[in-house]
């Protein structure tokens, strides 16, 4: 009886020191496998032990991101840390490998430069099988220049595809004053430079076109023309989508003339290469349709100076309905 009761006892014992030993076999993680390509070299993981390539730097440029002039890359070349690390690309597009030499990667991705450095190392036969790795850290190429009447003009990064309206928004959108059309000039030979004007952006255009790095984006003014003398609302008007104003429109911004103004006596006044010059205009007929209206461009100065007939005759009426007034109430009291 005592010995089944101690055998029991000893049963009893195992389990308890096996659930322990079963808990820690369940959470112990399941065998990893790793599969090697080719080229691929010991990387020691710090984690799991396992050997493998190089974790990639987590600023690592896009894909589709072209390599430019004074762009900072870093090379990694498996098994080879003296042939490896960072290297600013020239202004020709090169970069200045140890052993290597210089190897051109302006215009490539960092996958397409990585074949081009295995290419090198290959040809000069120092690696037998090499594995390159290329990151891009900096982007000093991948920039557009916006300039103009904008909010925030500047050189600002630009990475992957981004859009013209993107572009825009990044500099604060168009100042108050911009003009409509906006011109995009693409990297390349600035005495033939590809030029590509857009129309009137302040809607959604119907072009809105991929912009790419190193371009440049110039937003000019917008026209200004200038009313000047007895009008409502004397002042500097914009020129809408930088084309000419037309005067009947232009005067409809002013407020139009007073009652006062002396319509036969108006004039323009436009600067041209040669100077300026004065140009008369019968705004009274052009109001009543018996005359074509103007087009007025930028820096355009309308001047319609008050009349002194039409002021004399108003003070006179004027002061005669005060006297008249002033007679009525001496009447009546």
């Amino acid at each position: 009886m005592r010995r089944n009761a101690f055998a029991a006892g000893r049963l009893l014992l195992g389990l308890l020191l096996l659930v322990p030993a079963a808990l820690c076999w369940a959470q112990s993680p399941p065998p990893v496998t790793v599969t090697l390509g080719a080229g691929a070299v010991s990387g020691v993981s710090a984690q799991s032990g396992i050997d493998g390539p190089a974790a990639a730097p987590a600023d690592a440029a896009p894909s589709n991101v072209r390599i430019g002039p004074g762009d900072l890359v870093e090379v990694s070349v498996f098994d080879a840390p003296d042939l490896s690390g960072r290297f600013r690309v020239s202004d020709g597009g090169n970069i200045d490998l140890p052993v290597t030499g210089q190897v051109t990667v302006v215009n490539l991705d960092a996958e397409t430069a990585a074949r081009q450095i295995e290419a090198r190392l290959k040809q000069l036969d120092i690696v037998k099988s090499p594995g390159v790795e290329v990151f891009i850290l900096e982007y000093a190429s991948q920039g557009v220049t916006i300039m103009g009447d904008v909010k925030a003009p500047g050189v600002y990064p630009i990475l992957g595809n981004r859009r013209l309206m993107d572009v825009l928004a990044s500099a604060g959108g168009l100042a108050v004053t911009a003009g409509k059309d906006v011109r995009i000039q693409h990297r390349g030979d600035y005495d033939h430079p590809q030029v590509v004007t857009i129309d009137n952006v302040t809607v959604m255009p119907t072009s809105n076109p991929v912009v790419q790095s190193g371009d440049t984006i110039t937003v000019p003014r917008s026209g200004v023309v200038y009313v000047v003398g007895d009008v409502g609302h004397p002042g500097g008007f914009l020129v809408e989508n930088n084309n000419r104003l037309d005067l009947l429109k232009l005067l409809a911004l002013a407020g139009g003339p007073n009652r006062t103004a002396g319509l036969n006596k108006t004039r323009l006044i436009r600067t041209t290469p040669t100077g300026r010059v004065e140009i008369d205009i019968a705004l009274k007929k052009v109001m009543e349709g018996k005359s074509q209206s103007l087009m007025l461009q930028d820096s355009d100065i309308l001047y319609i100076p008050a009349s002194e007939g039409k002021y004399l005759t108003y003070r006179g009426i004027e002061a005669a309905i005060q006297v008249a007034t002033g007679v009525a109430l001496y009447r009546e009291f």
